[in-house]
């Protein structure tokens, strides 16, 4: 009895509450005065912490991608597998598809998501191949993806994040050179 009343006075853990913190107010913000049917893609771990914060849907995220259910994860896998492919293509035309395939409404792209460390920081989408392989090479090989030439259709920009209207990438005419 007195080991349960005097523990938490010994433990720098008591209460472990295990709360997270959000990674970028603004962003939060901005997300929380557009339309409740907003729709956000992302390869980011922010994706986790959108429908809390922000109370906004995302396309998918990493601790909501977990294979518990085949069915699910079908649709998750393609999901991520399009986003994937679209993000790191140098040709718009994929990302256009997706945006209407999905009907995003923005994009959420990291300032180093252009980057070959990303992905290889990112291990948890090393399973989604080919994609993967793909957009990793792309980079290494110095292809610049579309997306990130598309700094007119920037709805927010943040220390760490570039928030990409998607209206605007499916109106671009063609890939930015």
């Amino acid at each position: 009895m007195a080991t349960a009343i005097l523990y938490p006075q010994f433990s720098a853990g008591f209460p472990s509450t295990n709360f997270r913190v959000g990674g970028d107010a603004a962003l939060y913000q901005f997300l929380q005065t557009q339309p409740k049917d907003t729709l956000i893609a992302t390869l980011s771990d922010e994706a986790n912490n959108i429908p809390t914060f922000a109370q906004r849907s995302v396309l998918f995220g990493r601790k909501c991608s977990l294979p518990f259910h085949l069915g699910y994860y079908r649709q998750v896998r393609q999901r991520i597998l399009d986003v994937i492919q679209a993000q790191y293509s140098p040709d718009l035309t994929l990302a256009k598809q997706v945006i209407k395939q999905y009907h995003i409404t923005f994009w959420l792209i990291e300032r180093s998501t252009f980057t070959p460390q990303y992905l290889t920081d990112a291990n948890w989408l090393e399973s989604f191949q080919p994609a993967f392989s793909t957009a990793l090479t792309n980079l290494q090989q110095g292809k610049v993806p579309a997306l990130e030439k598309l700094t007119n259709c920037s709805a927010l920009t943040t220390d760490r994040f570039t928030l990409l209207d998607a209206t605007c990438i499916a109106t671009t005419l063609k890939s930015p050179a």
